[in-house]
């Protein structure tokens, strides 16, 4: 499209303006359900870093970590994504889903996609149902 300013993150998808949203991912291509389009890099941080990321612009690439095992322990954490993950914009009908990869040497985020998505579609993932949620302070 003329005029568009893209920047490309790889075959599947690149960064570009979303109207009302700042930046979006949107699909370069189609896309099959069950694809992986992107994988990029997290960590995992504690509450102390937590704080400190917190005051910055950073926290708006911080996940809850949803890893089975914290839950088994009775601790809860978070994940600071980088890469178009961590960019990914929310939607209640989302078409992308993160899966958390734990594990050294390289705790990873995976973006797959849920259903099939059209050229030019805005990537979109559902950051979280709310109302499952008790509040709880994660910093």
């Amino acid at each position: 499209m003329p005029g568009r300013v893209e920047m490309v993150v790889n075959r599947y998808c690149s960064y570009r303006s979303s109207p009302g949203r700042g930046v979006g991912v949107f699909a370069r291509r189609q896309i099959e359900a069950g694809t992986v389009i992107l994988q990029d890099l997290c960590r995992r941080i504690g509450s102390h870093d937590a704080q400190v990321v917190c005051a910055t612009s950073l926290r708006n690439h911080l996940f809850a970590d949803r890893d089975p095992l914290l839950k088994e322990q009775g601790e809860r954490g978070l994940q600071l994504a980088f890469g178009a993950s961590s960019i990914i914009n929310h939607s209640n009908e989302e078409n992308c889903r993160l899966d958390w990869k734990s594990g050294e040497p390289f705790p990873r985020v995976l973006a797959v996609t849920t259903r099939d998505i059209a050229a030019d579609e805005e990537i979109y993932i559902k950051y979280a149902d709310l109302e499952s949620y008790q509040r709880e302070d994660f910093v």
